[in-house]
């Protein structure tokens, strides 16, 4: 991704930072064009559109932490066109890996295309450092004309800031995970900030936070937290996994500019291969914790808004299954879940806690996930039986899963096969 901007001089405009920012607007996407459109009554494409860049480097500055710290959350650059016309690209990180497209989109006034894009993926880092170079030339341009207090200029001090401060920068980052501006936020989410920053760090952390969703009492999972760890040792701990995570440990690492879930796929197959697995045996709940020596592995009582929490404790792993009301809890939902917490204990090794939620863009999500419905229902097994006349609700109850596990495995098929080969 790449700003290209020729500044405009002696714009028309009428204000005065939209007459030092009037540009020739070019956003690269790969090497792609998102503002190549197609004006059909002139019958002639044009391969910029010619907008004042405030609008866009102030919607930007100020959704900063949004933009990075939320992980379900998609955030469109046209929301800022204010009267004038942009693509429709549409921006998301899952924490470590910052996804564009663009939309086709038609506009009536004035009548104009944009074609559709393919999604590019590159490192968070880079996407950072793209947005930073267009807001930054943009404050250049203000600041050469002398409007140094524009509210574009001191927001992106403000955000600089705390982009050089690690504690300011966590901080900051959570706050975009809940949603909010970390400089008005209110007292109550940034005391919850600071207690869900007691027990998890880093991108577990922005994960819990960005899963909290529409929770009504958020605080109540951090008490949840709190109790289940308290249960008995027997009831969560797997004794087993510690020394089968370090036995594959280099499968389950990604590989440059690889996405997590790839490694998912790769090493579920290589968990199946360490416990001795067949390869057409399902799996129940009550089986797989005690193949990983949790033979009185037991649920942890029900709470809304989290599937699962990992913790690490005296080198041992313990997993707190949340149990579904009355529900047994050999149930499909749960099977995969506490997949999903397996896969997250190979995988991600830093910090003390991590949770399972319902998180679906977020990166260790996404590879719990993967990890999970490949480790229970492999594709090639998937495929075979479905050649053999075998249906998705036959094949779902021979593994132990839900029909849609299935028909995801089917659908990800390709993928999954060039990330195992």
């Amino acid at each position: 991704m790449k700003f290209s901007t020729e500044w405009i001089e002696k714009g028309p405009n009428a204000s005065e930072e939209e007459r030092a920012t009037l540009c020739d607007l070019r956003i690269f996407v790969g090497e792609k064009n998102a503002c190549h459109f197609l004006a059909p009554e002139a019958g002639s494409t044009f391969d910029c559109v010619t907008v004042p860049a405030v609008h866009l480097a102030e919607g930007l500055v100020t959704d900063w932490w949004s933009i990075f710290g939320g992980r379900d959350r998609t955030y469109q650059i046209r929301r800022h066109r204010t009267g004038f016309v942009l693509p429709d690209l549409v921006f998301r990180c899952d924490g470590s890996t910052f996804e564009t497209l663009g939309n086709q989109l038609f506009y009536d006034n004035p009548k104009v295309r944009f074609r559709k894009l393919e999604k590019e993926d590159i490192p968070r880092d880079e996407a950072e450092a793209a947005l930073a170079d267009f807001i930054g030339n943009v404050v250049t341009r203000l600041y050469s004309s002398g409007l140094n207090q524009s509210e574009t200029v001191l927001r992106w001090s403000r955000v600089s800031d705390s982009r050089d401060d690690p504690d300011e920068t966590a901080f900051c980052e959570a706050a975009g995970a809940l949603g909010a501006d970390p400089y008005t936020i209110p007292d109550h989410a940034a005391q919850l900030i600071e207690r869900a920053g007691e027990m998890f760090s880093g991108e577990a952390l922005i994960e819990f936070l960005a899963g909290l969703g529409k929770t009504e009492q958020p605080a109540l999972i951090l008490d949840w937290v709190r109790q289940v760890e308290k249960r008995p040792r027997r009831a969560s701990c797997l004794p087993d996994l510690p020394a089968i995570a370090a036995e594959i440990g280099s499968v389950a690492q990604s590989k440059p500019g690889e996405r997590g879930w790839a490694a998912g796929y790769r090493a579920a197959r290589a968990l199946r291969t360490a416990l001795d697995l067949p390869a057409y045996q399902g799996m129940t709940l009550e089986n797989f914790a005690a193949r990983l020596g949790g033979d009185k592995f037991e649920p942890a009582p029900d709470v809304n808004g989290i599937h699962a929490l990992v913790s690490r404790s005296n080198d041992e792993i313990h997993i707190h299954l949340r149990e579904r009301g009355a529900a047994d809890w050999a149930q499909k939902p749960e099977n995969f879940a506490f997949a999903r917490a397996v896969g997250t204990a190979l995988f991600f090794r830093d910090g003390r806690r991590s949770v399972v939620n319902d998180l679906r863009h977020a990166e260790r999500q996404a590879t719990g996930r993967a990890f999970s419905a490949e480790f229970l229902a492999p594709v090639e097994c998937v495929l075979d039986m479905l050649d053999n006349g075998q249906n998705v609700n036959e094949i779902s109850n021979v593994f132990h899963v839900s029909p849609w596990v299935v028909e995801h495995q089917i659908e990800n098929q390709k993928r999954i096969q060039e990330a195992t080969s």
